[in-house]
């Protein structure tokens, strides 16, 4: 099941009435069950309704990857309170839990890509056809970093195997993040929660947000940007052209997803974590993963690159383990080398920048912005183009011979993608300027705001929306 299926709407109404019912029903059952505004105490019951439904969600077309999911989230469940009770095996446990995740996720996601690699070399290798798990690369990061933290004794282990699933299958987020530590989400699911009117209106309006990003504004971009890059031959301003186009896309896709992940969740009395801090407003690459994709940078950074060395020793060392973080976090986002060019790239403007910081610190923003997105765009080119043959030809032979007509489709997709991003910039002027001011003419903005969001999704929403672009990977 996606956010973007009309069967999710039933199925969060079900769910959101049954949690309230659940928990009023167990706030009178406690003993100062009269108080106003006390957190419920049905706390069980709703921890369990929220396991069966992140099964039903998940498993809502594809019910063997419930099986999958909590198969590597009991492994994880079990080697954590192992470590605890027998820290003379933690060593051994945290192995077997990371090569069980890291297994499941290899084999899933790269074993068809190693085999056609293998294939290329000559090797005769039988081909791989695998059927991809949504969210697996997600839920796995997510469960690894517990069993890691809990191993560095940063948290003690979960006690409560109902919990410790609604932690990793939170429907919510599940599928495409944010990607949540257990210190946060974890301590949520144990704790009473409170639900507000003001919660949930906050929530829904979020969520309308995150449906104006996916259906008006990243579908209808999906149109040009998709059959741009369908043709078997592309110049390299008309590439640039559509990734242009697909930066507008991708974002306002993700962004929309974890802004709909994050606005249920506050219905239900959760609070997840922001994941994208308006990262076109980066003025340098670091600046930029601080702001794209939080969670994921965040957990690359502590599980992956300050284990590896971080920023210690010669810059020569620093420089190695930037790139191979970064390759590592592009091959993370799909079994494709184009991926791993994205990957490669971003980590050479990091290394580039480190060592042009100082001219760049002196330069204005509004220098900077400019500069390093005309840079960003350049990456989503090698991310887009998923077709490593013409990527070669826009690469080898940049300005091939086409018909006249390239200038129109290029000024065409260029004018789709200025489109979406003004309603991303519209957003951002209203986050930055306009509600902080608003005062007592709060509730007429929102209700201005409501309908003109449902007005947009009316008119813009395609009947054949796109899959979120992050639930391939």
């Amino acid at each position: 099941m996606t956010f973007v299926q009309p069967a999710f709407a039933v199925f969060f109404a079900v769910v959101f009435t049954a949690y309230l019912a659940l928990g009023l029903a167990g706030s009178r059952g406690g003993a100062d069950a009269a108080a106003v505004g006390r957190p419920f105490v049905g706390l069980r019951l709703q921890n369990v309704l929220l396991l069966v439904a992140s099964a039903v969600f998940y498993g809502w077309e594809h019910p063997e990857w419930v099986a999958l999911l909590y198969f590597s989230a009991g492994v994880d469940y079990v080697a954590a309170i192992g470590m605890e009770r027998r820290p003379a095996f933690k060593g051994g446990l945290l192995a077997l839990s990371l090569t069980v995740n890291l297994l499941l996720l290899g084999w899933f996601k790269y074993a068809g890509f190693a085999a056609t690699n293998l294939q290329a070399l000559g090797l005769d290798v039988p081909g791989v056809e695998v059927v991809l798990p949504a969210g697996i690369s997600f839920y796995t990061f997510q469960s690894m970093s517990y069993t890691i933290d809990v191993y560095r004794g940063r948290l003690p282990a979960c006690q409560n195997l109902r919990d410790y699933f609604v932690f990793v299958s939170f429907f919510p987020q599940l599928v495409a993040g944010p990607i949540e530590r257990a210190p946060d989400l974890l301590r949520q699911v144990q704790a009473p929660r409170t639900v507000t009117l003001a919660g949930v209106g906050a929530g829904l309006q979020r969520m309308l947000w995150g449906f104006v990003l996916k259906c008006m504004v990243a579908d209808n971009v999906a149109v040009y940007v998709d059959r741009l890059f369908g043709l078997s031959a592309l110049s390299l301003p008309l590439t640039l052209a559509g990734a242009f186009a697909f930066s507008v896309q991708i974002l306002a896709d993700f962004n929309g997803y974890s802004e709909i992940a994050r606005g249920a969740a506050q219905c239900l009395g959760f609070q997840l974590s922001p994941n994208f801090l308006h990262p076109y407003l980066a003025a340098n690459p670091t600046e930029f993963w601080r702001r794209w994709h939080v969670t994921f940078s965040s957990w690359i950074r502590d599980y992956l690159y300050i284990p590896l060395g971080g920023s210690q020793g010669s810059w020569l060392r620093v420089a190695s383990v930037t790139i191979v973080t970064f390759l590592l976090s592009g091959l993370w986002h799909g079994a494709s080398w184009n991926f791993v060019a994205w990957g490669a790239w971003h980590g050479a403007l990091v290394v580039l920048y480190r060592l042009a910081d100082p001219l760049v610190r002196r330069a204005p923003r509004l220098v900077t912005v400019p500069v390093f997105f005309a840079l960003t765009v350049v990456g989503w080119g090698f991310f887009r183009q998923t077709n490593l043959a013409a990527l070669r030809e826009t690469l080898t032979h940049p300005w091939p011979t086409l018909p006249g007509s390239e200038r129109v489709v290029g000024a065409v997709v260029v004018a789709v993608g200025l489109g979406g991003g003004a309603v991303l910039v519209a957003g951002l002027l209203a986050e930055r300027f306009v509600i902080p001011r608003l005062g007592a003419a709060r509730p007429a903005f929102v209700a201005g705001y409501v309908s003109l969001c449902l007005t947009l999704l009316f008119f813009w929403t395609r009947t054949n929306a796109d899959a979120f672009i992050y639930f391939r990977f």
